[in-house]
């Protein structure tokens, strides 16, 4: 498992001339969590404890958790993750290291695979606004659309659009799928 984290530093101006530029720092990070949700590695509320920790160290704005188990939308649906398994990750390792912070983007799994990613954000600097699936080839590969909550969005309508790619291609030591999957994303986001 491995956890990147990258600062994204975005600049605001201000329409009006006598107000200085706002700036922000939006924190990201990327965690593969490695079947997380399919009770191999520990119970559930055990793997939220150390996310939980992880979080409260990192306090990340945006935070995609790649490979966790499957989810299934609707009963019978491929996957070993419980249904509901993204909301207990919210209300038991995120939002219970930081109260109230954080919300997650709709989750995919048209390929029908066992893994799949979840992005979650702060919903106090940062809004949903889509996301599109790019790439449904052994695993879904989804764009999101964000937006940044501008003090002044209310009254100017202008804010800054972050878009959020989570990939995390077929690994091994037969490099056809990972390069038939990247082949299609690049493919897609031209």
């Amino acid at each position: 498992n491995y956890i990147i984290l990258l600062p994204v530093f975005l600049p605001f101006f201000s329409q009006c001339k006598t107000a200085p530029a706002q700036k922000d720092v939006i924190k990201i990070m990327s965690y593969n969590v490695l079947k997380y949700g399919d009770g191999c590695q520990g119970p559930a509320i055990q793997l939220h404890g150390y996310l939980k920790t992880i979080i409260n160290y990192t306090d990340p704005d945006i935070l995609g958790l790649i490979k966790v188990e499957a989810i299934p939308l609707t009963p019978g649906a491929k996957g070993k993750a419980p249904i509901g398994f993204a909301d207990s990750v919210l209300v038991n390792a995120l939002n219970a290291a930081r109260p109230g912070k954080y919300a997650y983007c709709p989750f995919t799994n048209a390929a029908k695979n066992y893994n799949q990613n979840l992005l979650f954000y702060n919903k106090h600097k940062l809004g949903f606004s889509s996301y599109v699936t790019l790439v449904s080839d052994l695993t879904d590969i989804n764009m999101y659309k964000l937006f940044y909550l501008e003090p002044n969005l209310s009254k100017t309508h202008d804010t800054a659009f972050l878009y959020i790619v989570l990939v995390h291609t077929d690994s091994g030591d037969e490099p056809d799928d990972r390069n038939r999957q990247m082949a299609e994303l690049m493919s897609a986001l031209r």
